[in-house]
């Protein structure tokens, strides 16, 4: 929404008439280990109960990779999403490959302009040459910047049921069939996607992300931004992309904050991360809209297990 007078024009600047949605370009950071998983899953790379060797940091083409804080040894594939693994997902990249994790992008739309219906739209940003380096820090999110409503498309294809349906502004008749798409992931790698993003918010990074009443599932993301030729570590972007109820997903929500102060709120701790600054706001506009969008709170399944078990 914008936040000037429109009718007003005077009062307008020019980075305020950006429409960041849709024609600012972001890296997201750890937001894209949600299709690292799902392209490492898909490509049959992985196993679910593997356990992933993170117990020390990894150098790819020079660049050293690790973790923003030790974990156990090791870890399975849905640990390095709940946990946030920057070596876990590098090394599942890496087994998927360049050309691969090039072409999953590609399929997701996120290396080419959207087709979405309005004038102000961004080519997203990628490596000319996609070397082993870049596989590793796409991903877990810096090397490829696109608009935000870009990557949410992409996002609700992990968790729709595996098709990728581009994003329209125009109500489609009624009858006929939603914009027609194709298949990226299949059904029950879009499943175990749901169930993973579940766990991310139910016991992981994204547990400030928990809607009362409601099934969230989804990803934080922290990302130093790029300013001259490098990163500033003390420009930072927080996120938080989800999807809900994510049993049965009907709404995509990202929220990104641009340099969030870490000594504004003080239920943050001095952080400015994705999961304390993005996670919260996510959450709160859920329990707001999902009454208006006519969604009915949901029974925590847990609760019904605890109860059953008694």
């Amino acid at each position: 929404l914008p936040d000037f007078d429109p009718y007003n024009p005077a009062t307008q600047s020019e980075a305020q008439r950006l429409n960041r949605a849709t024609y600012g370009n972001y890296e997201l950071g750890s937001v894209f280990k949600v299709f690292t998983l799902a392209s490492a899953i898909e490509a049959d790379v992985v196993r679910l109960d593997e356990m992933i060797d993170v117990s020390k940091p990894i150098r790819v083409g020079g660049h050293k990779i690790s973790d923003y804080k030790r974990y156990e040894d090791q870890i399975n594939p849905r640990d390095i999403l709940r946990r946030s693994s920057n070596i876990g997902a590098s090394k599942l990249a890496l087994r998927v490959g360049s050309e691969a994790q090039e072409g999953f992008l590609r399929d997701l739309r996120l290396l080419s302009p959207s087709t979405v219906e309005i004038q102000e739209t961004s080519t997203p940003e990628y490596p000319a040459r996609w070397g082993k380096a870049s596989t590793a820090t796409i991903s877990y999110g810096y090397g490829v910047a696109a608009s935000p409503l870009q990557i949410a498309n992409a996002f609700s294809t992990m968790v729709n049921g595996g098709v990728f349906r581009p994003a329209t502004l125009v109500r489609q008749p009624k009858g006929q069939p939603l914009t027609t798409g194709h298949r990226v992931i299949s059904e029950q790698t879009s499943a175990t996607m749901r169930d993973m993003l579940e766990y991310v918010v139910r016991e992981g990074t994204g547990r400030f992300a928990a809607a009362e009443g409601y099934r969230v599932g989804g990803k934080t993301g922290t990302a130093n931004i790029a300013r001259g030729g490098g990163y500033n570590e003390d420009a930072r972007r927080a996120t938080f992309l989800g999807a809900f109820p994510i049993n049965d997903p009907k709404y995509t929500l990202l929220v990104m904050v641009e340099n969030p102060d870490p000594e504004a709120q003080e239920y943050t701790y001095g952080y400015a991360t994705g999961g304390w600054v993005a996670a919260p706001a996510f959450r709160r506009i859920v329990e707001r809209a999902a009454p208006m969008l006519g969604l009915e709170p949901q029974p925590d399944p847990e609760d019904g297990d605890a109860l059953a078990s008694r």
